[in-house]
C-alpha cells in the first residue's frame, strides 16, 4: 500500500474481514467443502471487483512522456504505419547525455525507451476506451430511464 492504514483502523479492518470470513463459512460451508480453491477465487474476484482500482499502468518519466508524444507524431504522420519510429533518434531527443553512453547501454535504453512508451500509449488508449464506454454507459442509462433520473 502507498499509504499505511493507522493502526487502530488497521486492526479494526482486519476484524471486520475476520468476521466476513466466518460468516461465509457458516453461510456455504457445503459450497466450500471440496472446492475450496474455486471458492476462494471467486469470492477474492468479487471483492476485488467492488474495491476502488488503482490507476493503471506505470507512471511514465519526463523522457517517456516526451518519447510518447513523438510515437504519437509518428502514428498521425504514417496511421497505416508504412515506415517505422526511429526509437534511437527518440532517445537522442529525450535521454540527456545519450551519445556519451557505451553502444549496450545505448541499444538497452532504447529497448527500454520504446517498450514503456508502447506501455504508456496503451495505457492511454484502455484509459479512453474504458471512459468512452462508461460514458454510454451511463447516457443509455439516463436514456431509457432505468435507475437514474435526469432531475
Amino acid at each position: 500500500m502507498n499509504q499505511e492504514l493507522p493502526s487502530e483502523q488497521r486492526d479494526e479492518l482486519k476484524g471486520e474481514i475476520r468476521n466476513f470470513v466466518q460468516t461465509l463459512e457458516r453461510k456455504y460451508t457445503k459450497t466450500i467443502k471440496g472446492n475450496e480453491a474455486g471458492f476462494k477465487n471467486f469470492v477474492l474476484g468479487t471483492l476485488k471487483a467492488h474495491l476502488p482500482r488503482g490507476k493503471p499502468g506505470v507512471i511514465p518519466n519526463d523522457a517517456v512522456k516526451q518519447a510518447l508524444k513523438l510515437y504519437q507524431k509518428h502514428l498521425a504522420k504514417y496511421p497505416h504505419k508504412e515506415k517505422k519510429m526511429d526509437w534511437k533518434s527518440a532517445a537522442e531527443a529525450v535521454i540527456p547525455g545519450f551519445s556519451q553512453l557505451s553502444l549496450e547501454i545505448q541499444k538497452y535504453r532504447v529497448m527500454k525507451l520504446r517498450s514503456n512508451a508502447y506501455s504508456a500509449s496503451y495505457d492511454q488508449k484502455s484509459r479512453e476506451k474504458r471512459n468512452t464506454t462508461l460514458k454510454s454507459r451511463l447516457n443509455h442509462t439516463l436514456d431509457s430511464g432505468d435507475g437514474l433520473s435526469a432531475n
